[in-house]
This record gives structure tokens, sequence and C-alpha cells, in this order.
């Protein structure tokens, strides 16, 4: 029977603090995908000085985002870790200090947008990167709607490729990161309307 998809909600500002540092988004993001690693595992992964890893990983757990693995330790010299939901964690707009976490995701969001391809991780032809920024003319209630139909396919793609990374953990498998944005445009000031670059033939 699968398991229920059940990402770990991010509350206490201490744990934002630690996940704003972009390099701990990533060791906490490849240690999800591994479902527990060393530090040696995760500085290979990420190209990274081990010593480095360590003290992120620290800084981690320290947070409550991680906690260690003894069960899985080879003597007791040897420190595994492992994420506290193996699905994950989520940040939302009601987090606490959310701001804290969106320059990396921000500086992610518009690498790929501008198609920034030396910036990701991986072979351009063995990876995807798709950018889409559509207006459309919504209701409260259809804009809620469809907002509950994408956090519902979100949910099963996860379920789904956590089943499969169980029954057949040696396929590569890269990290990627999916990030879905709803709401109303902006309001722009009166200085933005009339300046040059807000007009179509500036």
């Amino acid at each position: 029977m699968t398991e229920e998809y059940r990402p770990f909600e991010v509350t206490e500002v201490s744990m934002m603090r630690a996940l704003a540092h972009p390099v701990r988004q990533q060791i906490l993001a490849e240690l999800v995908g591994r479902r527990h690693a060393r530090a040696a595992d995760l500085a290979g992964a990420l190209d990274l000085p081990a010593n480095s890893v360590s003290f992120h990983l620290r800084t981690l757990a320290k947070a409550g985002l991680i906690v260690e693995a003894p069960e899985r330790a080879r003597d007791r010299r040897d420190r595994v870790w492992k994420p506290l939901s193996l699905d994950g964690y989520r940040v939302s707009k009601n987090s606490p200090e959310a701001r804290l976490v969106t320059e990396p995701v921000l500086r992610w969001l518009r690498a790929l947008l501008v198609g920034e391809a030396d910036e990701f991780l991986g072979e351009p032809q063995e990876t995807v990167r798709i950018s889409n920024i559509s207006q459309v003319p919504l209701t409260k209630a259809e804009a809620e709607e469809l907002a509950a139909e994408v956090d519902e396919l979100g949910k099963r793609w996860a379920v789904r490729v956590r089943d499969a990374r169980d029954a057949d953990p040696g396929t590569a498998r890269p990290l990627y990161q999916a990030v879905f944005a709803l709401g109303p445009m902006l309001r722009n000031s009166r200085s933005e309307a009339g300046s040059p670059a807000s007009r179509p033939d500036a």
C-alpha cells in the first residue's frame, strides 16, 4: 500500500534562517533524494568540500531540519544523516520569515527564465528545463480550483517518483525544482506606467 505523501512543514524561524543559505537548500534536497547520507557522499554529489558540507549539516541539525541515523552508521564515529520527512519539506506563505528562503529560489527562477544553461546541474542534453508565464482572467473560485488541481498533481507525482525510486534505487535521478505561483498581477504605480520601459514601443 502506498504511503501518504507528507512533506515536513517548516514552521520555526530558526528553520527558515537555516534554509536561507542556498547551499543548505541543495544539501537538504540531495539528502531527501538519497533518504540518508554522509557528509562525504553529499560533498561528492554537490562538488563541495566535505568540511563545508559537515558545517552546513550541523547547522541544519541544530535548526531541527535533519537528524542523525545511527542505525545506518558503520561504527560510532560514522555520522549518517536523514531528513525529518522522506517527502522533503514545504514552505508556504504562512510560514514565519518565508522571505528568508526566497532569494536562492528567485535566482534559480531568473536563470530558468532567461535560459542560462550553465547555471544548472547536469548536462543540457540529459535534463529538461521548462518555464512558462501566462495571464489568465479568473474568478476567485476558479483560481482556487486551479491551485488545488496543481497541488494535487504535484502530490501524485511526488508519490509516483518516491515509489519508483524505492523500487529501483540504482536509477540516476537528478534533482529538479518546481515552483508554482498564482496571483493577481501587480498594480503599477503612475511613474511606472509612464516610463519608457513600460511602453510596448519603447
